[in-house]
């Protein structure tokens, strides 16, 4: 979560993850070392809700590309993932920190969407990413490393869009970015697949 999301929700309900600067903003970075107290947390019979993107799109659409972290864990802790969508009732632009501020303050409904569980194949090698990151990072990947770490990445990046297409799913057509996928008839006809709605307070 950003900065803001962690000072609003508590910094001691965050498990804390990598960072780096990016054009002046904070931005999480993929770190398999970070995973290991959630799966531990996981074990404890505790819920852990991942980001499935770093922030969505100034219209609040779906960004164009997800993260690794979900899939990444649901691998190394055997775990289910139940993916769930957030649809924030505000038109206004959240481009930058001020925006984002109004658009909290002004309240808007919230409308949480709870899907139905994903089958998460087991990528043969998984537990190896680690090490593997660890010998990229220090310039010693081997040939047969590279080609591994390579295909490691992109077996996660199908889990991850497989993740954004069902948070697309539950969400109004205007916010599912470019994720949206054209509808039958038979479909746009049928109930939306919505099964919670809070309302913010």
């Amino acid at each position: 979560a950003g900065y803001l999301g962690r000072k609003l929700a508590g910094e001691e309900h965050f498990i804390p993850i990598a960072h780096k600067q990016k054009e002046g903003v904070e931005r999480g970075i993929f770190d398999p070392v970070d995973f290991l107290p959630m799966r531990e947390a996981l074990g404890q019979g505790k819920t852990i809700v991942v980001a499935a993107y770093y922030k969505p799109a100034a219209a609040w659409q779906l960004p164009d590309k997800g993260g690794y972290g979900a899939a990444y864990l649901a691998q190394i802790a055997e775990a289910v993932l139940v993916p769930v969508a957030v649809d924030i009732k505000s038109e206004k632009p959240i481009r930058t920190i001020a925006e984002k501020l109004k658009a909290f303050i002004d309240k808007p409904d919230v409308e949480v969407i709870v899907g139905s569980p994903l089958d998460v194949p087991r990528l043969e090698g998984i537990e190896r990413l680690a090490e593997i990151l660890r010998e990229r990072k220090e310039g010693r990947l081997s040939k047969e490393r590279r080609t591994e770490f390579q295909q490691l990445s992109q077996q996660l990046r199908v889990q991850s869009d497989a993740i954004m297409k069902s948070l697309a799913a539950l969400l109004p057509e205007e916010k599912q970015g470019s994720w949206r996928q054209v509808k039958t008839p038979e479909q746009k006809d049928g109930p939306p697949a919505r099964n919670a709605s809070p309302k913010s307070q």
